[in-house]
């Protein structure tokens, strides 16, 4: 039971992960697009 409960956590952890980088991704293309919108306004 215990492996097995750890193999889910690991699975979770795997997601949680990738989550994690999505939303890092997001936050970097959002500035990228925020840093361009400025050039353009100077």
């Amino acid at each position: 039971m215990k492996k097995r409960n750890r193999k889910i956590q690991s699975i979770k952890n795997e997601r949680e992960k990738q989550e994690n980088t999505k939303h890092q991704k997001r936050k970097r293309e959002t500035g990228k697009y925020k840093a361009s919108k400025n050039e353009k306004e100077r």
